[in-house]
């Protein structure tokens, strides 16, 4: 994932909004997304959950993909990384 723009910082109890991009490669094509991020941090200010997007197209079998893409799930946010990254996303692409 490819962040353009982050709108806050982690910290207790605050909701950050992102937007960047995201790609995933799979051996027939790789589908590239527009995501827009939503941390919702917990009290302790590492915790989060996240993504909405749209899929913009692709390679291979991939290359005239449209639909969209919802993940959730969580991450621990770090002053140097994320971890413990727990995310699951759904890709629905229309014909």
């Amino acid at each position: 994932m490819c962040l353009t723009k982050i709108g806050g910082f982690p910290a207790p109890n605050v909701t950050v909004h992102s937007r960047g991009t995201m790609a995933f490669a799979r051996r027939d094509g790789t589908m590239w997304m527009r995501v827009r991020v939503t941390q919702r941090f917990r009290h302790d200010g590492r915790h989060a959950e996240q993504t909405t997007g749209t899929i913009l197209g692709g390679s291979g079998r991939y290359r005239h993909a449209r639909g969209t893409v919802t993940g959730s799930g969580t991450v621990v946010d770090t002053p140097t990384r994320l971890k413990d990254v727990r995310l699951a996303y759904r890709l629905v692409m229309r014909p």
